[in-house]
This record gives C-alpha cells, sequence and structure tokens, in this order.
C-alpha cells in the first residue's frame, strides 16, 4: 500500500460504470493514489453524472493497482496484448481497462475499436497511417483489479 503506483477506480451501479478515476502520476503511495481516483470518479467524471448519496449502496467499486504505463511510439494493432490501453488525442483520452477485452469476450481489434471510441475518435485509430496524422500518444497499462 506504500508503494508508488497508478489506481484507476470504475463505479458501476446496477451494472453500469457510472465514474471513472485514474491517477497515474506514480508520485505517491497506492492508497493515497486509490483515494484520488475515486475522488476523481465520483466528482470530476465529465461522462457520467455526479451519483446520489442514497445511491451509495447500489454502488460497486473495481480498483486497479496500475504498476506501470508504457508508451507504445509505434503502434500497430499486432502490439495489443491484452493489457490496458490509454489512448490520448487531442480531442479526447480513452481507456481500455487491463481486463476488460476479456470480461465482454472483445477480440484484440473489437477492443482497440472500443479505446479508440472512448477517446473521441475513429473506431479505426489505430492504423499506423492515423496516428500520424492524428498524434494519438498509445500507451499500455499493465497492473491487476484488486
Amino acid at each position: 500500500l506504500r508503494q508508488a503506483l497508478g489506481a484507476i477506480v470504475v463505479v458501476h451501479i446496477d451494472g453500469r460504470i457510472q465514474g471513472l478515476g485514474k491517477e497515474l502520476s506514480f508520485s505517491m503511495p497506492l492508497y493515497k493514489a486509490v483515494a484520488e481516483a475515486a475522488r476523481s470518479a465520483v466528482l470530476d467524471a465529465p461522462r457520467y453524472p455526479t451519483p446520489a448519496a442514497d445511491k451509495l449502496p447500489e454502488m460497486a467499486i473495481h480498483i486497479y493497482a496500475v504498476t506501470q504505463v508504457a508508451p507504445l511510439p509505434q503502434f500497430k494493432e499486432e502490439d495489443y496484448g491484452g493489457d490496458g490501453l490509454l489512448i490520448e488525442s487531442p480531442v479526447g483520452t480513452g481507456l481500455l481497462l487491463p481486463d476488460e477485452a476479456a470480461a465482454h469476450g472483445w477480440k484484440n481489434e473489437e477492443a482497440l475499436r472500443h479505446g479508440c471510441r472512448r477517446a473521441n475518435l475513429m473506431t479505426d485509430c489505430t492504423r499506423e497511417s492515423n496516428i500520424k496524422k492524428e498524434n494519438i500518444t498509445f500507451s499500455s497499462v499493465k497492473g491487476v483489479m484488486l
């Protein structure tokens, strides 16, 4: 808990994601990173409304300890090995959680399309020609769900 790691916190209500926060600076102990990611998931996630306090008993909270975020400078589809994927571009950020593709039964190409869509990009944003045009940064996210 005192090791400097990253954290991702996902809040589910009624089986649907209702908040997602991340703290990936790797500059604080895991317990502080989790607290910051949880605060962000509930209060700062622009895609999701702040849940009402009476929803607390219905919340399922998934916590990921992130051990590494490694840039993939010349990303190609065959580089994706099922780890998490962080896609950042001038128009948005998309995060594919480390176990999400497997949980949904998504194969590599389908998982990558979901990550691109979450970053507000075309679903084929992983194609090398688009990477140069769109100035997209791809990073592999390694970690485990606690």
